[in-house]
């Protein structure tokens, strides 16, 4: 049995090939369908229906809906690769690089001088208002004093403590520490004044030092006196022993009587019960240069740790005194307001000397003029609506209101940075609000 291994065409392939081939047929033979070519003359003396079937149609219609055809697919094609642009509007302001400057006093004061006026050019750090400095100048002198007091206090606890070592009297210079602030302190000090609190007090602790010292030599005066009584009783009792020896024998062997030896005996008893009492004696004196030393150096070290306490007091007053001055200079100083940038001063709102200002009362604004090398940027608000379609880096045009756009144009600006939360007004009046709602703050720098 035979195999067939044709393989059958698919019958939609089959149908398509058939299609096509009656297409191709009838493209052709197109020309015979229409039948013979008639001229305008011929087709005008053939019957109505007739002639109306063989005129040509006029080719506007035709040209028409090419036309038409044409510009659906230009705009089919221009929807696929065509952007549209979305322009965002966002009201602001301009801004320098130092910003606007505003002047507030620190503390409630009197207005000493006002020093300049609306629209005045001034410079950077000159002074603009003076306010009275009479309450912070007493401040910084009643710290000043009191520094100058714990200094004093530091230098002589220090001069004390080197005194107490184991040397000789010091001069103040080497009592003084070497440092360059402290000698500059010192010379404000009283000198006068300075030595004679120093000379007293080591004067009493010098007199109470050697009261001390004379009651422990007189305590080891007494011990060497005992001591000596002691070495003439050792060296006595031993010939009063000897003797009452001698006389015990010429006792016993009848030269004397009895009775003789009772003085020898009494003598040698008196004698060693001298010697205990001295003995004894020596050990009292003994303990009292003992107990005399311990007073003397539980004085010393009691007052070591006094002067030690007392200069750690006075360094550590020193240096809180140090940073209250450096305030109270500050707070002096604050009293004249300067300007912190060159430019134009704006808004003045004091003009008499004797008016009383609050703390952080906005006194004038300083508009800083604009160097060569400063940037000029756009503090804008970007609408909920527009947020989506701003971002860093965008092209941007900034028009000003002061100046006539169909005459000057916009100026070109780069987006520098989009607020990622948006802003609500403080107040209803604030004009950085697009619709009375939030908004998103965006800063443009200005190309030219």
């Amino acid at each position: 049995m035979n195999s067939n291994n044709t393989t059958q065409p698919h019958p939609t392939l089959e149908l398509l090939a058939r299609y096509k081939a009656i297409l191709s047929a009838a493209w052709q033979h197109r020309r015979e369908l229409a039948g013979p070519a008639r001229l305008a003359d011929e087709v005008a003396f053939l019957p109505a229906a007739l002639s109306l079937q063989e005129t040509p149609v006029h080719p506007a219609p035709r040209r028409l809906a090419y036309v038409l055809m044409g510009l659906f697919v230009l705009a089919l094609l221009w929807a696929c690769i065509g952007e549209v642009d979305i322009v965002a509007v966002a009201p602001g302001r301009i801004i320098v690089s130092e910003r606007t400057k505003i002047i507030q006093p620190l503390e409630a004061s009197v207005v000493k001088a006002v020093l300049v006026q609306d629209g005045d050019r001034v410079k950077a750090g000159q002074v603009l208002v003076e306010l009275d400095a009479t309450m912070a100048s007493a401040d910084s002198a009643s710290v000043q004093e009191q520094l100058l007091a714990a200094h004093s206090e530091a230098y002589r606890t220090q001069g004390l403590l080197q005194l107490m070592q184991p040397s000789k009297l010091l001069s103040k210079e080497k009592l003084l520490p070497h440092n360059p602030s402290a000698l500059e302190a010192d010379s404000a000090l009283n000198q006068s004044q300075f030595q004679a609190q120093l000379n007293a007090e080591w004067q009493d602790i010098r007199a109470k030092l050697s009261k001390l010292e004379s009651e422990a030599q007189r305590k080891l005066a007494e011990a060497a006196t005992v001591q000596a009584s002691i070495a003439k009783l050792e060296a006595t009792l031993p010939l009063s022993q000897s003797r009452e020896a001698d006389y015990t024998r010429l006792v016993s062997q009848g030269f004397i009587s009895g009775h003789a030896t009772q003085d020898k005996t009494r003598e040698r008893i008196e004698l060693e019960r001298d010697l205990l009492v001295q003995r004894a004696r020596l050990q009292e004196a003994q303990a009292g240069v003992v107990e005399s030393q311990q007073t003397q150096a539980a004085y010393r070290a009691e007052t070591l740790r006094n002067l030690n306490d007392r200069y750690a007091l006075a360094t550590t007053k020193v240096k809180q005194l140090g940073a209250d001055q450096s305030k109270a200079q500050q707070r002096q100083r604050q009293t004249q307001l300067i300007a912190p940038v060159a430019g134009t001063v704006q808004q003045l709102a004091i003009h008499s000397v004797g008016g009383v200002v609050t703390s952080a009362q906005q006194l004038m604004v300083i508009v800083p003029e604009a160097g060569d090398g400063d940037t000029v940027t756009a503090e804008v608000s970007i609408a909920n609506l527009d947020i989506g379609f701003v971002n860093a880096g965008q092209v941007a045009e900034v028009k000003l209101e002061p100046f006539s756009y169909t005459k000057y144009g916009a100026v070109p600006a780069t987006v520098s940075n989009v607020s990622a939360d948006a802003v609500t007004p403080n107040t209803s009046d604030d004009k950085r609000s697009t619709n009375g709602g939030s908004f998103y703050p965006a800063t443009l720098t200005l190309n030219r």
